[in-house]
């Protein structure tokens, strides 16, 4: 069983060089997996609208996409996650719940 983290990056980092949607992506996650695109369905909640790009800062995520992006990395990974939702709205907890269900029923690889 794996924790998935909540996202960290130091002030430094964040400040001069911050982290984007598709570089995280390019290192936690293989890109023939499925989960590696599926972020980009996920609308941006700051701009109506407009999907989530690889351009995005992950720095301004709000909480749920955050999650969800720690989240895709670790299913891409393992069968089953212990995940908290510290920081997470309301509409992305069932959103979170259902994939996490969806993922485990599938039968996905163990750790």
């Amino acid at each position: 069983m794996t924790f998935v983290p909540s996202f960290r990056q130091s002030w430094l980092r964040r400040r001069f060089n911050p982290m984007t949607v598709a570089t995280y992506l390019k290192k936690n996650i293989d890109p023939a997996n499925e989960y590696a695109g599926e972020i980009y369905e996920h609308f941006d909640m700051f701009v109506a609208n407009r999907r989530i790009e690889p351009d995005t800062k992950v720095d301004t995520l709000l909480g749920g996409h955050r999650k969800l992006l720690t989240l895709y990395a670790a299913l891409s990974r393992c069968r089953y996650v212990a995940y908290d939702m510290r920081a997470v709205g309301p509409e992305a907890v069932s959103v979170i719940h259902d994939l996490v269900k969806q993922h485990v029923s599938r039968g996905a690889p163990r750790c």
